[in-house]
């Protein structure tokens, strides 16, 4: 049960990666709903590689570890790095740049559950496979 949960966490997660670089890639002016105007080939080119590119490239790695059984654990610690690294860098600039309104701050909800569910099917499948976890290097002691 505890590998289910964690394999179908990493593929939600790996579709809402999908989706976001998917939308990006093909329309970067979805950053103007949240006040990005895009007005030069740069920018948009920039937004395409980093907000679509990026998010596809996260998408097919998690995607790829839900695959197989030996890889799922793998893919839970790179969507906790990644979901980790996004909500630290969003809660610098609420002292830096002020707090975020409307869709921006439900992407960051979004993200925190993501963040949030990763890191629980990581924990659960720790603890339901302590034969996997030592064999890991995880020791409790």
């Amino acid at each position: 049960m505890a590998a289910a949960l964690a394999r179908g966490v990493l593929v939600l997660t790996a579709l809402l990666f999908a989706v976001a670089g998917a939308s990006f890639a093909l329309a970067p002016e979805l950053l103007a709903r949240i006040g990005i105007e895009l007005r030069t080939p740069a920018a948009l080119n920039d937004v395409r590689a980093v907000y679509g590119g990026l998010e596809l490239g996260v998408a097919a790695v998690l995607g790829h570890c839900a695959l197989r059984a030996s890889r799922v654990e793998a893919g839970l610690w790179i969507a906790v790095a990644t979901l980790g690294g996004m909500n630290a860098a969003r809660v610098l600039s609420v002292p830096l740049d002020g707090a975020p309104q409307g869709t921006v701050v439900t992407a960051w909800a979004g993200e925190a559950v993501a963040l949030a569910a990763a890191a629980a099917a990581l924990l659960v499948l720790r603890r339901a496979e302590p034969a996997r976890a030592a064999a890991a290097g995880w020791s409790d002691s």
